[in-house]
């Protein structure tokens, strides 16, 4: 019966082990996530406004 109980101790400690990695990796995956995110949307952004710029002042030099 001890050793059941030893045993049960053990794979408790290897799940904690595990849950615990798998939360670092997760804290650290997101802030890298994140990271890439913004600096998509930031890329996107000024390729939008380079892209509006562009097109308004292409419509200004026309003539009514």
């Amino acid at each position: 019966m001890k050793r059941k109980g030893q045993s049960i101790v053990e794979y408790l400690l290897i799940f904690a082990g595990i849950i615990s990695a798998i939360l670092v990796v997760k804290g650290t995956l997101n802030t890298k996530l994140q990271s890439s995110y913004n600096q998509l949307a930031n890329q996107m952004g000024n390729a939008i406004n380079h892209i509006n710029f562009g097109a308004t002042g292409g419509s200004s030099s026309g003539g009514e």
